[in-house]
């Protein structure tokens, strides 16, 4: 965002100002915290918002009392035990609470080849573990309550890293304060999960004074000036849609959408929207079920769109985390495990998770119930119907493994020519492979999807004669991309890849008896410029769960991301970026869409040079 705006110093030489002419931006997961903090911060530059505390608040930790960590074990330790349940080890009754944590995860008993090497001091709690055990989930535990516990003696110290130490006292007031700012949805009748304080937490950290009000709604932000003014692109965020205790891919998803304006789903197995300043009202068919002594009048709640519980519910990851540990603990049954089961409790955490009708069950979901979307006519649709269910369920937008945003921009309404990708999934050593573009290949080239997919019609072309012939081809609107295999050996993230340059070779054609060609697409499909992260001037494979960063580490994270945008502010690709900007309407041109170019057209040379050097198909010839 640095990169392409206007405001930021020595952006105009080179694409500043092409943030100011972007239509849409689009986050998920934890991209949806710039998405959603620009949109609240009123669009105020980001090299305004790192620096000014107010906003921005990323040298504490983004959970008080939680270091950062590596969520890799734990999440592994989390799929083995849906099958084989874990066990806990016995503890003694007379243990403390600090020595019973320790006890309970394992913490000095043999983990691998090597032991934990143990050390409880009486003063200061601290425990060292062996290094080649970072690995284990336990150690995920370890750090998480070593912080918690470790007692300091003053909370305006320091570490060397400039990130602030909190004390036990302060630990304790942060989460307090999370429950008596939710507490108002509660007593209102409302079901309340993890996301609920998750999304409380997030506000603390990304959004300016206004976002951090509890009131604070996506409908409010329709009214900030640069929002009334167009000056800012219309922001979108995703998530899932989920049914507890059913397995779905990437192939069968339900993706749904966030805007300031609507909630829903654009995918046939809904293909409907809210107005999301209405959510949280009981509806049936879209008609709320709260009538009145008018026939033609019902009423509708407002301020369910809370902007902090929309943002934690596109990122909520987390959730997963927090709700192992609590099981885990839950299963001891000391008075000190006890305590703290009560505590989280509090936070709508439970260990019963065995109805799906009863969303209290389902902490680790964010809940949207009443569920807007009750008694929706999907008669024609396949697959699993959402209408049935008086409760929604939400996880992570990037729950399936698509950590990028496609779905919203493939909209045909929406008439979108390129999409500017940048994907910052930690695939190996925290950096991305193209493992999204595979998941995202497996949803939209799948002939067999209940969902109708979006797909586009060749048109006719003009030939050098000026004839024209009529092509009937359907073909599927996301292109051919390359295999994670493929982007190692061929060493394809280390410069931007332009997906679908020619819309005849570089995206598959459609199967004849594919239910999706009733509803195909009139308008050509978004070229893809895909950057990858990688370290162009910063090492910027930091984890999702790195909760704190120095001011150092932002300017850092910000200057890479500036790099990785302009191709280290290379003249030549910022020419070659205007000339994909284009690309649609050179094809437009080329297939007489656009009729204002009767004459022969030519792409310019330079442009022929940048599709040569950036774009990339899988057909050798082409």
């Amino acid at each position: 965002m640095c990169a392409f705006d206007e405001r930021t110093p020595n952006s105009t030489d080179n694409l500043g100002g092409l943030l100011q002419a972007t239509s849409y931006i689009g986050g998920i997961s934890g991209g949806s915290w710039l998405v959603m903090s620009s949109f609240v911060n009123d669009f105020v530059p980001v090299y305004q918002l790192k620096d000014d505390e107010n906003s921005w608040s990323l040298l504490n930790q983004l959970l008080e009392g939680v270091a950062s960590f590596d969520p890799g074990p734990i999440q592994n330790q989390i799929q083995s035990d849906y099958k084989d349940p874990p066990t806990v080890p016995k503890v003694e009754a007379d243990e403390g609470l600090f020595r019973s944590v320790v006890r309970i995860f394992g913490l000095g008993k043999k983990l691998g080849a090597k032991t934990l090497e143990k050390k409880l001091d009486a003063n200061n709690q601290e425990i060292k573990v062996d290094a080649k055990n970072l690995e284990s989930p336990n150690s995920f535990v370890l750090n998480m309550f070593k912080n918690i516990f470790k007692q300091q003696e003053s909370n305006k110290q320091k570490q060397t890293s400039n990130l602030e130490v909190t004390s036990l006292k302060d630990v304790i007031k942060f989460y307090k304060q999370l429950l008596i700012e939710v507490r108002p949805k509660r007593l209102s009748g409302f079901h309340v999960s993890f996301t609920d304080y998750w999304g409380r937490a997030l506000a603390r950290r990304i959004f300016n004074t206004l976002g951090k009000s509890p009131g604070s709604t996506l409908t409010d932000g329709t009214r900030l000036p640069s929002f009334r003014t167009y000056q800012q692109p219309f922001p979108i965020i995703c998530a899932i849609e989920k049914y507890p205790n059913i397995s779905e891919t990437s192939s069968d998803s339900h993706l749904f959408e966030f805007t300031p304006y609507e909630f829903g789903s654009w995918d046939s197995y809904l293909n409907a929207f809210v107005p999301v300043k209405y959510l949280g009202t009981p509806l049936i068919g879209g008609v709320s079920t709260m009538t009145t002594d008018n026939p033609n009048i019902s009423v509708c709640f407002s301020g369910f769109d809370n902007v902090c519980f929309v943002t934690g519910t596109s990122s909520s990851l987390f959730n997963h985390i927090f709700v192992y540990v609590y099981q885990l603990l839950g299963d001891c049954q000391l008075v000190a495990s006890m305590a703290i089961g009560t505590i989280l409790k509090k936070f709508g955490l439970s260990s019963e998770f065995v109805s799906v009708e009863d969303p209290q069950v389902h902490p680790d979901y964010a809940l949207y119930s009443p569920n807007p979307f009750y008694g929706h006519n999907t008669t024609d649709s396949q697959g699993r119907k959402i209408s049935n269910n008086p409760h929604m369920y939400l996880v992570d937008g990037g729950d399936d493994g698509q950590n990028i945003p496609y779905q919203p921009f493939l909209a045909k309404s929406r008439k979108v020519d390129i999409i500017l990708v940048y994907d910052i999934t930690a695939d190996i050593n925290n950096y991305p492979n193209g493992t999204t573009l595979k998941k995202s290949r497996e949803r939209y080239h799948n002939y067999q999807s209940t969902i109708d997919l979006p797909i586009f019609q060749l048109p006719q072309k003009r030939l050098q004669n000026f004839q024209r012939f009529f092509n009937q081809s359907m073909k599927y609107s996301f292109p051919f991309v390359p295999t994670p295999e493929q982007i190692e050996r061929d060493h394809l993230n280390q410069k931007p890849l332009f997906l679908g340059c020619d819309i005849e070779k570089d995206y598959p054609n459609v199967p004849a008896n594919s239910s999706s060609i009733s509803h195909f697409n009139s308008e050509l499909p978004p070229l893809i410029v895909y950057n990858t992260n990688q370290n162009y001037s910063f090492n910027s494979n930091r984890s999702t769960f790195q909760l704190s960063y120095s001011k150092d580490e932002v300017d850092g994270m910000i200057q890479n991301g500036y790099n990785m945008a302009t191709f280290m502010n290379s003249t030549i690709f910022g020419v070659c970026l205007n000339c994909a900007i284009l690309k649609r309407e050179f094809d437009r041109i080329e297939y007489l869409i656009n009729r204002n170019y009767l004459e022969p057209f030519k792409i310019p040379k330079i442009c022929v040079k940048c599709f040569d050097e950036f774009c990339w198909s899988q057909d050798p010839s082409n």
